[in-house]
Parts: structure tokens; C-alpha cells; sequence
């Protein structure tokens, strides 16, 4: 009589593949149904729910396109006083 191999049995390794097969089935539809969100055609945006908030001083931001400086776009706002140039908290801000 020989002895008895140490390893899985037929039934066993079914029973992984079957449960492994479940956790593909639930799991990859949900990942890849998201793949495509952010590709522009498709997109299902505003990126803000709400309208854009005000600068700190609560005046809106100024956006200009193309950029001054050379760049894609100008994102600034003018400080407290709300007008060009100034110093300390007068200052501009911008993204350049």
C-alpha cells in the first residue's frame, strides 16, 4: 500500500478557482466602468459643484487666456485693495 502525497485535491483547487472567478466577476466591472471617466469626450463634469469661490478678500479671481507671461492662462487676483499693483496685503497674486 502506498502512502498518501501531501497536496490539494481536485474538489479543493475547483473550489479556489470557483471563488477567485466570483471576486473577478464583482470586482473587475466596477474598475474598469471607471477607466473612462476622466477621458475628455465622456466627461461628466463640472469639477465644482458650486460656482467658484472669491479670492480671500472676497472679489473674484481674474482669468485670462492665453497667459501674458507666455503660458496657457493667467490666474490672479489683486489683492485687498482689488486694484493693479500695491504692496503687502495690496499686493497681486498670480500663478506666475
Amino acid at each position: 500500500m502506498k502512502a498518501r502525497q501531501p497536496g490539494f485535491t481536485l474538489l479543493e483547487l475547483l473550489v479556489v478557482v470557483a471563488i477567485i472567478g466570483l471576486l473577478v466577476g464583482y470586482v473587475a466591472p466596477r474598475y474598469f466602468g471607471q477607466v473612462g471617466k476622466s477621458e475628455e469626450p465622456r466627461w461628466s463634469g463640472p469639477y465644482l459643484r458650486k460656482a467658484v469661490p472669491p479670492d480671500p478678500w472676497g472679489k473674484p479671481y481674474i482669468y485670462r487666456t492665453p497667459g501674458a507671461q507666455g503660458g496657457d492662462y493667467d490666474l490672479l487676483s489683486y489683492g485687498k485693495d482689488g486694484q493693479p499693483g500695491g504692496t503687502g496685503e495690496d499686493a497681486d497674486l498670480s500663478n506666475h
